[in-house]
């Protein structure tokens, strides 16, 4: 019945909702006062057509630019119970109630188009961030849908107001309409505001020492900037292993195919830190690692790699779970670092590596 529905206003409504939307910046603005109104003959097109929503529409608009807005709430009161699948027409009722100031009853009829049709979300946005500048109230008022009040999130974020967006994510949070793709999402977007803080809370919690996301290679990764990503290369193969781990039931394998002196760098995770003195942690084990310059791990500041660089010990040949450890001091300006297995490229005549690598239980822990 729903879609029913649906295909019935689209059908009917589609052209004249593209008609209002086109005609964005004129449907804020009150009905021309210096244009007389001429309320008899649009009474009488209303009797030729009763049933038609759009006659009246055609005489509540009259009516108020005529001044009479209790006649004009009665014939938008009409149009609405003859049209309750027409987005057209509760926009235009919206826009009545935001021209004489009725937020509320504005927001209402506004939340109702879109619970009818996303297509009017754009040009709703539009008013609200306008004609509203009320987010608590927009927020209020859209927080019973879950589509619409995502949608208005991604308004806010794409105006880049990061106070707003907090507010629209906490209420997403306590309706329980937050997923992964939100979240990942949300995080790019705080840490384009530099709120570093609030994304890693969002997306590791505040809770445990560890400020490396799946140290254990559990999950593959999601896309996240604050999880591992894997880069592909022609020299080696990047995967997940779940035959092979030093604890939980999955590690990281890097086999290097011996095609190439690579310079590797293509497994990294960024990392949220504050200053002070952190310990690196990782286990690896490897098998027949050849070349003068085997692998090891590199922290570097994310946004200026000359203020922090550190790696640890380099590991080569065949090798049981073994721990590689750092120690690092980070500078106040550092907001970022960039944590990543790497092999430098050998100078030797022999410099085309091979071998495989397993890692595990990669932590970064705060000493002070």
């Amino acid at each position: 019945m729903r879609i029913a529905k649906l295909l019935l206003s689209l059908a009917v409504g589609g052209f004249a909702l593209w008609l209002l939307i086109s005609q964005a910046p004129k449907a804020a603005q009150a009905p021309d006062a210096a244009q007389p109104t001429d309320i008899p003959s649009l009474q009488k097109a209303l009797v030729e057509n009763a049933v038609s929503p759009y006659r009246w529409l055609e005489l509540a608009e009259g009516y108020e630019q005529a001044g009479d807005l209790p006649h004009a709430r009665t014939c938008y009161r009409h149009a609405q119970n003859l049209a309750p699948n027409l987005p057209p027409v509760w926009i235009r009722t919206a826009a009545f109630h935001f021209r004489v100031g009725e937020q509320e009853q504005g927001l209402l009829a506004g939340a109702h188009a879109e619970s009818i049709s996303e297509s009017s979300d754009a040009f709703l946005f539009q008013y609200y961030d306008r004609l509203v500048r009320n987010n608590p109230l927009v927020v209020r008022t859209l927080s019973t849908d879950k589509r619409t009040l995502t949608a208005w999130f991604r308004f806010v974020m794409a105006k880049r107001r990061p106070d707003d967006a907090a507010l629209v994510w906490q209420e997403l949070e306590r309706q329980r309409f937050t997923g992964r793709d939100l979240s990942i999402d949300y995080v790019g977007f705080l840490l384009d505001q530099h709120r570093y803080e609030t994304a890693r809370s969002i997306w590791i919690g505040t809770r445990g020492a560890n400020c490396i996301y799946n140290g254990g290679f559990e999950y593959d990764p999601s896309g996240c900037r604050l999880d591992w990503k894997f880069m592909p290369v022609e020299a080696a193969e990047i995967a997940r292993d779940e035959s092979v781990a030093k604890e939980g039931k999955a590690s990281l394998r890097v086999h290097f195919r011996g095609t190439d002196n690579v310079s590797f760098q293509n497994v990294v995770q960024t990392v949220v830190v504050t200053p002070g003195t952190y310990r690196l942690s990782v286990w690896v084990k490897t098998e027949e690692i050849t070349t003068d310059q085997g692998v090891r791990f590199s922290i570097v500041d994310a946004e200026a790699p000359q203020r922090l660089d550190l790696e640890t010990d380099m590991v080569r040949g065949t090798n049981d779970w073994m721990e590689l450890r750092g120690d690092l001091v980070v500078p106040a300006d550092t907001n970022l670092v960039n944590i990543s297995l790497c092999r430098r490229p050998s100078e030797k005549f022999e410099n085309k590596i091979t071998g495989t690598v397993w890692v595990d239980a990669v932590s970064l822990v705060r000493k002070n």
